[in-house]
Parts: structure tokens; C-alpha cells; sequence
């Protein structure tokens, strides 16, 4: 990626070899952040190799681009802060998230998530913060034996009830597989959505 003045913005950030976490902000204040909008993410090699946690907040990505952050081998946790990304449709590419087990997404257009277990087959905790066009969450997340939580904050009604659902689907496999050990939890607010 190259800055205004044309210099390479990530090129020495893969060298920190032992940086886990990482966050890139978009703060052009005064301006909009449309003014300081990322056209895309550099590749993965110039990412730390160890890194397990990032932050994302105002940079305007394309979804497509969550590729490259679904290849970073050690990524736990995620958060995709307010317009971290625009774009009505996220479908995942098979292969990524490996590791990931906390996914935070606040403030977005996305409408559309076509996802399934396989594209986070580690996620423990889902988070959802004013998500206010999001039609519902991809119903393959029942099937994520590890996902224990899924907190939604001001989201859509259609998108609460798709929680619920996964909650009824998750309840009904642990009894079916006799693994009632890890109680999936369910929290939504405002309630009455």
C-alpha cells in the first residue's frame, strides 16, 4: 500500500516478527474517513507471522478483501470495529480462519453473510454491534462445535431471530451427540428484537 506520497506504508511490518497484536485505525479528523479510505490491505507475507490479534476501525475495505486476513495462520481474534469494511455481501473463501476463535463486527452495511462452519471452524465467541441492515448469520454456525457465545447489540429483528435458531439447531445436535458440556449462550439486546 502507498500512502500520498508514495511510500510504502506496510513494507516493514512483516519484518516485526513477534508483533501479536496490531491495530489500524483510519483517523483523517477533520476529514471523513472516506478521505483516508484503504483501497486494499497489503498481502499476507507483510503481515507479522506471529500475529494473533487484530483491530480494524474506519479503513472502508472491501469485503473481498477479508481474504487476505482469513490467510494469517496464528489470527485469534478479529474485531472489525465501526466501517472497518462496507459492501452489502461477505462471502468467505474456503481455507481461511483457521485459528480464529473471537470475531467482533460493529457498524457495518453488510446485509448478506454467506458463510458456513467450515469458513470458522474454531470460533468461540461472536460478536455483533449495531449491524443494522444485517438480514441474519450465516445458519451454518450451529454446526461450529466450539462456538459458545453469540452476543448481538442492536441488530436487525430478522438477524436476532436467526440467532435463536442457531441456538434451537445448537441445543438439538448437543443432545443428539450427548455433549451438553459447553452451554452455548445467547445474548441480544435490545430483548424484545
Amino acid at each position: 500500500m502507498e500512502n500520498k506520497n508514495g511510500n510504502m506504508l506496510f513494507d516493514s511490518l512483516g519484518k516485526l516478527s513477534y508483533l501479536e497484536n496490531l491495530k489500524l485505525q483510519n483517523d483523517v479528523f477533520p476529514c471523513p474517513p472516506s478521505e483516508g479510505k484503504l483501497a486494499s490491505l497489503p498481502q499476507r507475507y507483510k503481515f507479522p507471522s506471529k500475529l494473533k490479534k487484530l483491530t480494524l476501525s474506519d479503513t472502508l475495505l472491501d469485503w473481498k478483501e477479508m481474504s487476505t486476513l482469513g490467510m494469517l495462520e496464528n489470527l485469534e481474534v478479529l474485531k472489525l470495529k465501526d466501517n472497518a469494511f462496507q459492501g452489502e455481501r461477505w462471502r468467505p473463501e474456503d481455507g481461511g480462519f483457521r485459528a480464529l476463535k473471537v470475531l467482533h463486527i460493529g457498524r457495518t452495511e453488510l446485509v448478506f453473510w454467506d458463510a458456513s462452519a467450515q469458513h470458522f471452524p474454531r470460533l468461540r465467541n461472536l460478536f455483533l454491534r449495531h449491524c443494522g441492515s444485517l438480514q441474519k448469520l450465516p445458519p451454518g454456525f450451529a454446526e461450529v462445535s466450539s462456538l459458545q457465545l453469540v452476543d448481538l447489540y442492536c441488530t436487525t429483528k430478522s438477524a436476532a431471530a436467526s440467532a435463536r435458531e442457531i441456538r434451537e439447531k445448537k441445543l438439538w445436535i448437543q443432545g443428539e451427540q450427548g455433549t451438553r458440556g459447553n452451554e452455548f449462550k445467547l445474548s441480544i439486546y435490545p430483548p424484545d428484537q
